[in-house]
């Protein structure tokens, strides 16, 4: 119950926030850009930005309490009620403020609600549903974790479980524990403080999971419908985000075989990913990034709403500059305008001189939507970066351009601030590295593996930029920007990670994309029709194929997975036994009933840590010479300088192909605290706190 009331918080701060300082949401939906009626009910931007405003807020109203206070006891259970009680206080503030106005707003909100948006809601909702709950559930009092998404909630679950039992303040990352923190982890945090509160792990990480998801399609179409004025475009760019656009189901049918059978038989007994660019195996591009990466949808639900509050003002300089040139043409015709030159001129002085080009006329929102922008930097710092991309490069064509300078100064100052406490040293190691995964590190190779990647949305948005103005058109390379960054630069160690900004530059291209197709539509030329559906069905059969392929993977009966008791004896142990100051040196574990306690692991799975930029050749070194130590003395010198509470000794240390064990060193050395199991398959837990009953100075 404390869970589901945590919750109502946090949606009405946010809708309270949102009424004080983004009042001009109320009425988005009833124009579009060009001035066309759409219809739009608000709702479709409101919820959505009134849940990611209240989970910025609420989430670092609670953590910095629970940080400050994390030497008295229960200090997030005292932080929840902080930061409620501050809630509150400013909802009810919000409500005073508005008096009758506010619940009128509130109702308001659903005006013009039509079919269009519920199939929207409904699609979204369900596909939501279906992958999140697919990936990891409780059946029979056991958690089922899916094949396609135990990499990252190898890491995902450890956290939330430090949250939850651990009170991980100040926070270490659960698979390199005692280091600084490079991990954004606040997604974490709020669904951990939601088990904490009493929500089942399972629901407190679907739930929100679900909601962000379906968030994002809700101000997707939202958005395409205010720059296309068509909602059947919008509906065709949920449709092109849910179910990616790749030649892939089409070249995996041409090599399944000849005949029918053939090909249905190999369509359906496979469950791996398919692709064409490399990895594309991982699910990198489809689904599966929304499944495995729950932060994700809440840093696009941040970033869509930034979009839909400033893309107004490239509409007002499109205005204003074409309203110059009509007063221009008129001029002309009475003999008094301006010659060739002149009109350059005057031209360059509109576009960058003219107060309307620089001057905010909304500094509260833009100061607002900067620190909301900058809390998510540690919710998921790459699609922070990849808002402030689109958004530079929208302010070049603006007016009002200090609004975007606002908020990008806020969200810079806000993250790092936020960085200069969590990491040490810098956040990225930006560089430039043309290529990302194509094979060619050139621009022919660059261009053949977005073909390979988009399929025929890469030529579509191409061919819509070649019709579009010139403000259009500017949107589209705006649109694009995080491709080119992707495919330019290179954030971190592991280059894959660069797949997100892909991912956001291609949910933005669904917009132009679905415009070309309503435009073929409109032609009520039977041929251009025809071309039209049979683009769609190009566009989205390797999506829907990777949907069935993410469903077969993380199903347990045909893909097998991962299976941990709801009351595991050692799972529990971990949760009873140790805090986030307690520091576990084991064999390098990904998943595991140990990390579903939220254990703190000196070394986890070397990947995870080495992506996000850890030393992990020095950790492994140190791994090696604490197993391996020859006497006590060593193995205690070690153990206290990597700040080592409990040491694992498992039927996986013992079989390690990269240290040595000295089991016996670690018996007459730790008092053994938890055992179980026989023989090879013996699960021992040691205590470096309490020295080994039988030892003495003579061993």
């Amino acid at each position: 119950m404390a869970a589901i009331v945590y919750l109502i918080i946090c949606i009405l701060t946010g809708y309270c926030f949102l009424s004080v300082f983004f009042g001009m949401l109320w009425g988005f939906g009833e124009k579009s850009y060009g001035k066309k009626q759409i219809g739009v009910p608000d709702f479709m931007v409101i919820i959505p930005f009134s849940g990611f405003a209240g989970v910025m807020i609420l989430s670092w109203l609670t953590y910095i309490p629970a940080c400050v206070l994390r030497s008295v006891p229960k200090p997030l259970t005292t932080a929840d009620i902080i930061a409620c009680a501050l809630a509150l206080l400013f909802d009810i503030a919000a409500v005073c403020l508005k008096r009758k106005s506010f619940l009128g707003s509130f109702l308001s909100m659903f005006k013009n609600t039509r079919p269009m948006e519920a199939a929207v809601i409904l699609l979204s909702g369900l596909v939501g549903s279906l992958i999140m709950i697919s990936a990891f559930y409780l059946k029979d009092n056991e958690y089922y974790v899916g094949m396609s998404v135990f990499g990252d909630f190898a890491t995902h679950l450890d956290m939330i479980r430090s949250f939850a039992y651990g009170d991980n303040f100040p926070t270490q990352y659960s698979h390199f524990a005692g280091a600084d923190l490079k991990y954004h982890f606040m997604y974490q945090f709020f669904v951990g403080n939601l088990e904490h509160l009493g929500m089942r792990l399972d629901i407190a990480f679907n739930l929100p999971s679900i909601f962000f998801f379906t968030s994002v399609c809700m101000l997707l179409y939202a958005y395409a419908v205010k720059l296309t004025g068509r909602k059947a475009a919008g509906l065709v760019s949920v449709v092109l985000f849910l179910f990616r656009s790749s030649p892939a189901f089409w070249l995996f049918v041409s090599r399944a075989g000849s005949g029918f059978g053939e090909i249905y038989r190999a369509l359906f007994d496979n469950r791996a990913f398919i692709g064409e660019t490399p990895n594309e195996s991982w699910g990198l591009y489809n689904l599966n990034v929304f499944t495995n990466q729950r932060h994700f949808c809440v840093g696009l639900t941040g970033m869509l709403s930034a979009l839909i509050l400033l893309t107004d003002n490239c509409f007002a300089m499109r205005e204003r500059m074409m309203g110059a040139a009509e007063t221009e043409r008129g001029l002309k015709g009475t003999g008094a305008g301006l010659s060739g030159a002149g009109k350059i001129i005057g031209s360059v002085r509109r576009f960058i001189f003219s107060k309307d080009a620089w001057l905010p006329q909304k500094t509260g929102m833009a100061v607002a939507l900067g620190v909301l922008l900058g809390f998510s930097g540690f919710f998921n710092g790459a699609v922070l970066i990849g808002c402030l991309l689109v958004l530079f490069v929208l302010a070049f064509a603006a007016d009002r351009r200090l609004e975007y300078l606002i908020t990008a100064v806020l969200a810079v100052a806000i993250s790092s601030v936020e960085a200069a406490y969590f990491v040490s040293g810098s956040v990225t190691d930006l560089r430039w590295q043309p290529g990302y995964l194509a094979e060619q590190k050139n621009l022919p190779g660059m261009v053949f593996f977005l073909c390979m990647l988009f399929g025929i949305a890469f030529f579509i948005v191409l061919a819509e930029f070649l019709v579009e103005d010139v403000f259009r058109r500017w949107l589209i390379i705006a649109f694009s920007s995080p491709i080119f960054f992707a495919l330019c630069f290179q954030m971190t160690t592991d280059v894959n990670v660069n797949h997100k900004y892909l991912m956001i530059g291609a949910m933005l291209c669904t917009v132009p994309v679905a415009a070309m197709l309503c435009r073929m539509w409109d032609k009520k030329n039977v041929i251009m029709r025809l071309a039209a559906v049979m683009s769609l069905i190009l566009l989205t059969s390797t999506g829907l194929y990777d949907l069935n392929c993410l469903m077969k993977q993380n199903n347990y009966e045909m893909n097998s997975g991962f299976v941990f008791k709801r009351d595991d004896p050692v799972t529990k142990w971990v949760l009873e036994h140790s805090t986030s100051k307690d520091i576990f040196l084991a064999d390098t574990y990904a998943i595991n009933n140990v990390t579903m306690g939220g254990a703190m692991l000196y070394y986890g799975w070397p990947y995870f840590a080495w992506s996000a930029g850890y030393d992990t050749a020095g950790r492994e070194a140190e791994v090696i010479a604490m197993f391996g130590a020859d006497t006590p003395e060593e193995l205690r010198t070690l153990i206290k300088k990597n700040n080592i509470r409990y040491i694992i000794v498992d039927q996986s240390a013992r079989t390690s192909q990269w240290f040595e064990l000295n089991e016996d060193n670690i018996k007459n050395t730790y008092e053994c605290v938890y055992s179980t199991g026989e023989g090879e398959w013996e699960f021992d837990i040691y205590d470096t706190s309490i020295r080994c009953n039988h030892y003495s100075k003579d061993n």
